[in-house]
């Protein structure tokens, strides 16, 4: 993600495990006063709008998660949209994945559906 977390923000995280792809959608759900480990411009929540994993301690839990504002999975809105285009995919992607793994996520992000606002 570039720049800084906005609360309610949509989002899209690319998940990339055993050269499968995931993507998830959610909103930023932290403030710069809501949760402790997040301040919007180093670390950030995220509300997904489906479980990320099984419920541990309680069933909202299952729907947050951390993570590091520039990460390269975590993708605002408008650049998930921007890395349909398979250069720009490349480009993004390009220094830690393969070719091939960059076409499948490129793939995904062109068949995901934009969420209303």
């Amino acid at each position: 993600m570039n720049g800084s977390a906005v609360y309610g923000e949509r989002v899209v995280i690319v998940e990339v495990n055993a050269g499968r792809v995931n993507l998830r959608t959610g909103r930023i759900a932290s403030t710069d006063s809501s949760h402790a480990c997040a301040d919007n411009h180093y670390e950030t929540v995220v509300w997904g709008d489906q479980q990320f994993r099984p419920a541990i301690e309680s069933a909202e839990e299952a729907f947050e998660r951390p993570f590091r504002v520039n990460s390269i999975h975590l993708l605002k809105e408008q650049e998930a949209e921007s890395l349909r285009d398979r250069d720009s995919a490349q480009e993004w992607f390009g220094a830690i994945y393969q070719d091939w793994l960059v076409g499948k996520i490129q793939r995904a992000l062109k068949r995901l559906k934009r969420s209303p606002a």
